[in-house]
């Protein structure tokens, strides 16, 4: 399901796809972006909540967003949504030429 939050004048600012795994499952956020233009203004938090509440709606028990912790403006709008962090990932990634 797709959210889409546009600024008072009618312009896209941002969008939000939640992935539903079915009710009483985990739901997924992503992909989730703000336009350059209106970064900063909440549309990002907006499209997020939107989102979670359409996952809500549809049964979806809690939902997970995976951003990679470098990528600290997602963590940073995550958290403006009320996200918190449960765990953190580690990746591995095999060298090259094996």
């Amino acid at each position: 399901m797709e959210t889409l939050v546009r600024t008072p004048k009618g312009e896209p600012a941002a969008a939000a796809t939640g992935w539903f795994a079915g009710a009483g499952r985990c739901g997924l956020l992503e992909p989730v972006g703000a336009h350059p233009d209106h970064r900063g203004h909440g549309y990002g938090r907006d499209a997020v909540l939107g989102a979670c509440a359409a996952l809500a709606e549809r049964g979806a028990s809690a939902v997970a967003v995976v951003p990679p912790a470098s990528n600290t403006a997602a963590v940073a709008l995550y958290r403006s949504a009320g996200f918190t962090v449960v765990r953190e990932n580690r990746d591995w990634i095999r060298p090259e030429g094996r």
